[in-house]
């Protein structure tokens, strides 16, 4: 009698965790995230012993991040922290002993709380939630070193490289938080890829040169690696890509008049000053003078003009007789700069000291 009811007890137990197993599908968890919580459990990329207890939808914050991305690089890449960079950020105290180890192992690492060229910053932002832009670009840094650089916006072609390997296959809303389980995912199919612990191919050696140059499609589809194909692109793109240029059209040597402010004499000198900015995109151009930054492109009057260019005809106040203004452009391949000074005389009331 008793062996029955152990025997319906145990039948229960078990249609009851059946039960479990199956309510945790319907709520969302399917064969593909099943799958990275177990491999990232595994691999002590997490340490929940359920994938209910993994919040897998939950909103990765940074601090968050730096445990999972430090374990990832030390059992999966065996990556190691250099001991000799010094990371001290002035916002982690409140962070417990071990997270706080974390931070400063992911940043030794060269991966988080750095910047674009992997020099520590002095703030870490432990609280801020993670976005796909900056988890593309810790996780391109983790699998591809300095062979991916950042682009512009600086995530831009981390996260190519990433769709490119099929890793991220998303990367239309780079701003959108990141969740737990996607990135559990995209650690799953890396490691799913051909390995990337051992260095990038050079995509300019024989081999690599003659699979990859397109001459022969069925090598160029079978022998030349994604990452040579995006690399190689990127190249090409860039080189023939239009570069950016400025010149200026009004002969700044030639001032020796002033616009005159009406009820206020000439003690605010204007003068209007024509430039041209060929290839530059509008959010990337930007004018600085004594007074600060103006942006160009909104602010000033343009003509469309030939040769891909823009003839911008602008205000512009002579705080000193020397006024210098720095025109900078930018697109997606090339930048460029240029400081121009305007010469003009002293006004009367600067001579007279503005007695």
């Amino acid at each position: 009698m008793i062996m029955k009811k152990i025997k319906k007890l145990l039948a229960s137990v078990a249609i009851v965790t059946t039960l479990a197993i199956a309510i945790s599908r319907v709520a969302g968890y399917s064969d593909e995230l099943q799958g990275a919580y177990d491999y990232a459990y595994g691999e002590g990329i997490t340490t929940q012993p359920s994938i209910d207890d993994a919040d897998m939808n939950w909103k990765l914050t940074r601090w968050a991040m730096a445990k999972m991305m430090v374990n990832y690089a030390e059992n999966v890449l065996s990556e190691t922290t250099n001991s000799s960079v010094v990371c001290n950020f002035n916002d982690i105290s409140s962070q417990s002993t071990e997270f706080q180890s974390y931070i400063i192992k992911i940043c030794q690492m060269g991966l988080m709380g750095v910047d674009t060229n992997r020099n520590p910053v002095t703030s870490f932002n432990p609280n801020g939630i993670v976005t796909r832009a900056v988890f593309g670009t810790v996780l391109s840094r983790t699998l591809f070193g300095d062979t991916i650089k950042g682009g512009n916006p600086y995530y831009a072609n981390h996260l190519i490289a990433l769709k490119n390997d099929g890793i991220m296959t998303d990367i239309s809303s780079p701003n959108a938080p990141e969740e737990r389980g996607y990135v559990m995912l995209m650690m799953k199919r890396a490691s799913d890829k051909t390995p990337f612990t051992t260095t990038m191919p050079d995509c300019t050696s024989t081999i690599n040169a003659l699979s990859c140059d397109g001459s022969n499609p069925s090598d160029y589809l079978n022998s030349c690696s994604t990452y040579c194909k995006w690399m190689l692109k990127t190249i090409s793109t860039k080189e023939n890509a239009s570069k950016v240029s400025i010149q200026m059209i009004t002969d700044l040597n030639q001032i020796f008049t002033w616009t005159i402010i009406p009820g206020m004499a000439d003690i605010s000198p204007r003068i209007n000053i024509k430039y041209m900015v060929y290839n530059a995109d509008s959010e990337s151009f930007y004018l600085y003078t004594q007074g600060g930054r103006i942006n160009g492109w909104p602010n000033a009057e343009a003509e469309p003009t030939t040769s891909s260019g823009e003839q911008f005809s602008q205000l512009f106040p002579l705080d000193t007789t020397g006024t210098n203004i720095y025109i900078e452009g930018c697109n997606k391949y090339w930048c460029a700069g240029q400081v121009f000074t305007i010469n003009r005389r002293q006004t009367r009331q600067e001579i007279k000291g503005y007695q």
